[in-house]
């Protein structure tokens, strides 16, 4: 799988129970997301993680986002909004907005988000499939 069959929501995150309110990941289907600032990956990666979404980081770049706006971008395939269009209608219904990473203008604005997700995902392209503890490092 490319890159180019992926696709990148942004969600913003709000105060209080945010992560709960978030619609697991379909069975069969990975999703990987990284946190914009600490604060959220601290209060919040454990139950995304629960859910099925593999977190691959914090501290992204804030490309498309105001720098005080609190978000996480979950990359997936293509083929699961397709699949689910009830799971991605519950993303959307969180504020989501999606960007189509088969364009290369955006992937150009995104370059660090795609970055953090990608350490995630084997040499066949497919999302590494072993189950480790939530960890959380910085991005470079």
């Amino acid at each position: 799988m490319l890159i180019e069959d992926c696709l990148l929501i942004r969600l913003p995150v709000t105060p209080g129970s945010w992560a709960e309110d978030i619609p697991p990941v379909p069975d069969g289907f990975q999703a990987t997301l990284v946190f914009g600032h600490l604060d959220d990956a601290i209060n919040h990666a454990e139950t995304m993680g629960e859910l099925g979404y593999t977190v691959a980081g914090v501290g992204i770049d804030h490309a498309g986002a105001p720098a005080d706006d609190p978000f996480a971008d979950i990359m997936i395939e293509r083929r699961l909004a397709n699949a689910y269009p009830r799971w991605r209608d519950g993303l959307m219904h969180h504020g989501a907005k999606v960007y189509d990473l088969s364009m290369g203008p955006v992937q150009r604005v995104f370059a660090a988000a795609i970055a953090a997700h990608t350490p995630q995902w084997g040499g066949n392209h497919r999302l590494r499939q072993h189950h480790i503890p939530v960890y959380l490092r910085p991005l470079t």
